[in-house]
């Protein structure tokens, strides 16, 4: 084991081995907390776990925030900033798992979609509280005990969530089709090169994130000009970027709701959100392949940072959401073991993707967005050329499905605008239930209404 701490120093030198870690920690910590609660909770306890898990985020960001600047070496490190830094990934951590849990929009349970989006605009407001918190901690400099308040204690990251409930696997009555059909469709294994090209396209989004803290977290603790030149920038230039990127997620996301929920474009998906944040992503990094490490261009970063927040926030969930269509709602089909699979594969991605990207940025900050443009292209083409694999299992199509044509509210029969033109995809036409004719039912029937 020392040999390997050695061997770790030897690589990073000082600031760099230390921020390493420092990323590494919040990735283990977010995917630890996701394998934990990867068991099935009761909705009845789920807003207890929600404020235990906030509790315990707080407790992290003040560790954090308070236990002072990081140290060149790490024999003098603070262990609290290394804690603060693993609650806080442990508070983050159920953001993955909650949204594979509800898969996507929760089946027409409107109070869980209320809450999943009240989730992702307090996750992402958050970026943007935790660096307003750490502007005021720049202004006080005393300590009470251990605890150190501080200058230069910033880049806390405060995020909330959830953990998965049960899902209602109540099978509803079928049109025309036997629960013997059902269950067979049900069973059917997730597809298995949708799979593959979505753990690509999930690394391409997750690794933004590790680019974003290697970029902009050294500029506020390099007090040797190991990282920037420009060393009278402060807590507060960094502290505006985060808020800067934390707001053009949450307007990123307001878009995505309106869009999402009002289907102002008949074919519009999950798969067309992830390319198209796919498109913004490599925006950001073409912007910023030119990026020196010992200069800062404030114009470059302002933009490539925005396209690449924009990417990560809306990216991650709705490429969660379509992972969670993917792999089906039903556990016959063992879909607990892709969505553990995946947990454990974007885990390793994280954390290992923390040392590649200070290492890169040591040898010259090309090559970061060199590999994140290559890896983001080609799950641009993968979902080019393999479109037709990343449609939703049966289980969730049959269930939603049938909700619609039950009304969404279970009583009235009613179908809105946005619904029918779901129905009318080619996806839910494959189905083995007469869907266009029960269309065109309902179209006469609200026509002579």
């Amino acid at each position: 084991m020392q040999n390997i701490k050695q061997l770790i120093i030897k690589q990073f030198e000082g600031d760099f081995e230390n921020l390493a870690w420092f990323i590494a920690l919040f990735a283990i910590g977010e995917y630890l907390d996701e394998v934990i609660k990867s068991s099935e909770f009761l909705i009845e306890i789920i807003r207890l776990l929600m404020i235990l898990s906030m509790i315990v985020g707080l407790i992290g960001s003040g560790l954090f925030g308070y236990s002072g600047t990081f140290k060149s070496d790490i024999a003098q490190a603070d262990t609290d900033n290394g804690w603060g830094r693993l609650l806080q990934g442990i508070w983050q951590g159920s953001s993955t798992i909650i949204t594979q849990a509800y898969v996507a929009e929760c089946l027409s349970k409107d109070q869980n979609i209320k809450m999943i989006n009240n989730i992702t605009i307090a996750q992402i407001g958050g970026m943007i509280l935790g660096p307003l918190l750490g502007i005021f901690i720049n202004k006080v400099n005393f300590s009470i005990g251990t605890m150190i308040f501080k200058q230069d204690t910033i880049i806390g990251y405060f995020s909330v969530d959830i953990t998965k409930f049960v899902k209602n696997k109540d099978l509803i009555a079928a049109t025309n089709i036997s629960e013997d059909e059902i269950r067979a469709l049900y069973s059917q294994p997730p597809n298995s090169a949708g799979v593959f090209i979505t753990m690509i396209i999930q690394v391409s989004i997750v690794n933004i994130l590790s680019i974003i803290e290697t970029m902009v977290a050294p500029i506020i603790m390099d007090k040797n000009a190991v990282i920037t030149d420009n060393l009278n920038l402060g807590g507060n230039y960094t502290a505006g970027f985060f808020i800067i990127m934390g707001f053009c997620g949450l307007v990123s996301f307001y878009l995505f709701k309106k869009f999402y929920e009002e289907q102002k474009i008949n074919k519009l998906s999950d798969r067309s959100f992830v390319f198209t944040t796919l498109i913004f992503g490599l925006l950001g990094s073409l912007a910023l392949i030119d990026y020196e490490r010992r200069q800062i261009y404030q114009i470059q970063l302002f933009l490539g940072f925005s396209l690449l927040s924009i990417s990560y926030f809306i990216g991650k969930r709705v490429a969660n959401q379509m992972f969670a269509k993917l792999i089906g709602i039903n556990s016959t089909n063992k879909n607990h073991r892709y969505q553990i699979m995946m947990t454990l594969f974007m885990a390793a991605i994280r954390v290992s993707g923390a040392f590649w990207n200070i290492h890169a940025a040591n040898q010259g900050m090309y090559l970061i967005f060199i590999v994140e443009s290559c890896a983001i292209v080609l799950s641009i083409l993968l979902m080019t050329l393999f479109i037709e694999k990343l449609s939703p299992h049966y289980s969730y199509l049959i269930e939603k499905q049938r909700e619609i044509l039950a009304g969404s509210d279970g009583k009235s029969g009613l179908i809105n605008q946005r619904d029918m033109r779901l129905l009318e995809t080619p996806e839910y036409q494959g189905l083995p239930m007469p869907i266009q004719q029960q269309s065109n039912n309902v179209r006469l029937t609200n026509r002579l209404a």
